[in-house]
């Protein structure tokens, strides 16, 4: 029902974006127009009515709620007052529409002085990190999100802007937005959209990606840093998104799940393909590539990203198409983009699924589900041998509720580790914990990202 119910909004929106641009440029010169037809119908009814009523007796006007405006007055005065009043219920009905319309603005402080800040759903926090302890300078209450799937990555823009999706299938329309954070100006930018993540999310060089899929066709949005849609691509078959997803120069590279019957699969059962699709040509498909197996045993790709000349995808499971059994994996498949040719990461923990570069791109960073159980762990990737070893973060935890919300590679051989309650920076060189600090947030406050300074 939730499918179709989105369904349903998408048929009603798509005729009313492209049309979004032009009605807020028009929208002064329509209230100005609106206004100067609202006192020409005035005069001409004043003129009109006096003429009318010269010399005839008026009949009384029956009491009615609204008999306060005419009171007292003339026939003409009457109807001058019932124009002037439709004419301001008309703009104001404009001006809700466009308030209604337009991408919400906010600005917090920018601190010149911070090394990074920690942006929650209420707040901005601005910190210095000396000697690998945190400091906390200050705190500011902003709204920023409400409802962030902390599994859907965020768009890092120009040194400057902070890009990500909020809202769910469930929430309410208010919190379905592409929100923008400009670390420069401190403007922070929510655009409405019926379009946002919730099967998921991916970044290239200049854009941000949605992905959302029903059990008939999947959608990807493009919207440019400020939120902005740019175009959108449906594919007019059951699809299954990845979680998180990469381009780069002018390409996006989109592991997607079809069912493919010349494999003669279970209906349910959907088999990976690398889509590679041009950004400066309307997202058009230049090339599918298989990535799953061909046998029984079917690889469930669930996150990438992409590193040199390789696209890597996490394997959290797979899938047996005879016995329909759904079993952990704990596997990276590897793929050159050049030669196609294809190989597994085994890693020492089962279920991976977010996956991390490191900025000099030696290391691959992977965050595991928790898969029913209290797993809370990271696989550090060493990529010059492919060796692995793990980081079990659960049990620096005090809390075994807590889980990463939110991770963070832009110091040198050190990762950050933020849960709910607190933040956790590693070691990349042998996995030691360096420092555990708790977060001072406010009831109901929770972190969503971090930004460091450059």
């Amino acid at each position: 029902q939730i499918f179709y119910t989105r369904q349903a909004f998408i048929l009603v929106l798509v005729f009313f974006y492209p049309v979004y641009s032009f009605l807020t440029r028009l929208f002064v010169l329509l209230a100005v127009k609106a206004y100067n037809i609202g006192v020409g119908c005035c005069l001409h009814f004043l003129f009109k009515k006096e003429a009318s009523h010269m010399g005839k007796q008026v009949k009384s006007q029956k009491h009615s709620p609204f008999s306060f405006l005419s009171k007292g007055k003339s026939p003409a005065m009457k109807t001058l007052v019932f124009c002037v009043s439709t004419v301001f219920i008309f703009l104001l009905l404009c001006w809700m529409l466009f308030r209604l319309i337009s991408p919400q603005k906010q600005r917090f402080t920018v601190n010149q002085a911070a090394d990074f800040y920690l942006v929650n759903s209420k707040s901005i926090q601005s910190y210095q990190l000396q000697n690998d302890q945190f400091q906390l300078m200050k705190t500011e209450d902003v709204s920023i999100a409400e409802d962030v799937n902390f599994w859907f990555p965020q768009g890092r823009f120009d040194n400057r802007y902070l890009v990500f999706s909020s809202g769910n299938t469930r929430g309410k329309a208010s919190t379905q937005n592409i929100v923008s954070l400009d670390f420069q100006t401190g403007d922070i930018w929510k655009t409405s959209t019926p379009f946002y993540a919730y099967s998921g999310a991916g970044v290239s060089d200049k854009f941000f990606y949605t992905g959302q899929t029903t059990t008939e066709d999947g959608v990807l949005s493009m919207f440019d840093i400020s939120g902005k849609l740019i175009t959108q691509k449906t594919f007019s078959e059951s699809t299954s998104f990845p979680i998180q997803f990469h381009g780069r120069g002018n390409r996006l590279y989109l592991g997607l799940g079809f069912h493919d019957e010349s494999r003669q699969r279970p209906a349910l059962v959907f088999d990976g393909y690398l889509v590679e699709l041009d950004e400066n040509d309307q997202l058009k498909e230049l090339s599918r590539t298989p990535l799953t197996s061909e046998g029984k045993i079917v690889e469930m790709l669930t996150s990438s990203e992409l590193i040199g000349d390789n696209y890597y995808s996490s394997v959290a499971y797979t899938r047996n198409t005879e016995t329909f059994s759904k079993d952990p994996d704990n596997r990276i498949l590897v793929m050159n983009l050049s030669s196609k040719e294809k190989h597994f990461i085994t890693l020492p923990e089962n279920n991976p699924n977010l996956l991390y570069k490191t900025p000099k791109e030696d290391r691959l960073i992977v965050k595991h589900e928790a898969d029913g159980n209290d797993r809370c762990a990271l696989s550090i990737v060493n990529l010059s041998d492919e060796s692995s070893y793990l980081i079990n973060v659960r049990k620096d935890l005090p809390d075994s509720t807590e889980e990463i919300i939110h991770i963070n590679t832009s110091l040198t051989n050190k990762v950050l580790v933020v849960t709910n309650q607190h933040f956790l920076l590693y070691s990349l060189e042998n996995g030691q914990l360096l420092t555990k600090t708790k977060l001072e947030l406010k009831q109901n406050d929770f972190p969503i990202a971090t930004w460091f300074q450059n």
